[in-house]
Order: C-alpha cells, then structure tokens, then sequence
C-alpha cells in the first residue's frame, strides 16, 4: 500500500473516531444524554445518536448521518459539557468541541458518511438473493 493511501485511511479513521468518541461521551451518561435530548427537541430536526459499530463498515452509515443533522445541537452539547464540567469528561468535550468547530471535521464527517452510504448500497446490493452475476457486474 503506498503512502498516500494509508495516510488517507488514517485521515477516514481519525473522523470516526472522532464521530464515535462524541456519541460515547453523550450516550455513556445520564446526564449528559438528557442535556442533549433536551438541546434536541428544540432544534427543528432531530435524529438520536447510533452507536458506531468498530467492525461492520456498512453499519457506519446510520450514525454518520445522525452526527450530520446533529451537528449544531452536538457542538452547543459539547459547548455546555465544557463549560459545566470541570472533570476528564469536561476536558474531553472541549478537545471535541475544538474539533467540530473546524471546517475539516465536517467536512471529513460529510465524506465519510458518502462513502460508506454508498458502501452500503454496494452491499446489500450483492447479498440479495435474487441477483445474476450480470446484475452484479
């Protein structure tokens, strides 16, 4: 593999790791869960945050797409968490608010999210029952 492509796997993996470590912060915590539930029923859109599954890329989608029509309403969480909590937890959620600040982490979210909702596509695709190798190809 050369090492422009690992350098791009890395910069895929640093987003969902980035994507998964706020939906842990947030769902791992009563409160925190509650803060953001509440921030959410007075956003005009709303979706709950999916877990992301480590090893099943196709199951990727799902949780992408919630932190996109999110993101306003994870940043000002994250925002509160930071200024409310004066622990590790507090800590953590400013060094995610710092990262969903920057454009780059949007729009590496938006770009992960399209691959993988096409990755998705691909596969269910190829595991229906009922296809030829024609439709395949």
């Amino acid at each position: 593999m050369s090492p422009r492509c690992k350098s791009e796997i890395s910069l895929y993996q640093r987003y969902l790791i980035t994507v998964r470590e706020i939906s842990n912060l947030i769902r791992y915590s009563p409160k925190r869960l509650h803060l953001f539930s509440n921030k959410l029923d007075n956003s005009d859109e709303g979706v709950t945050l999916k877990p992301l599954c480590p090893t099943r890329w196709t199951a990727k989608t799902a949780g992408l797409e919630a932190v996109l029509k999110d993101y306003e309403v994870l940043t000002e969480t994250q925002e509160e968490i930071d200024e409310s909590t004066h622990d590790e937890y507090g800590m953590k959620a400013g060094g995610l608010l710092q990262s969903l600040e920057k454009f780059s982490t949007y729009f590496g979210v938006k770009l992960c999210h399209l691959l993988f909702s096409a990755t998705e596509q691909v596969s269910s695709t190829l595991q229906r029952k009922d296809i030829t190798l024609s439709e395949a190809l």
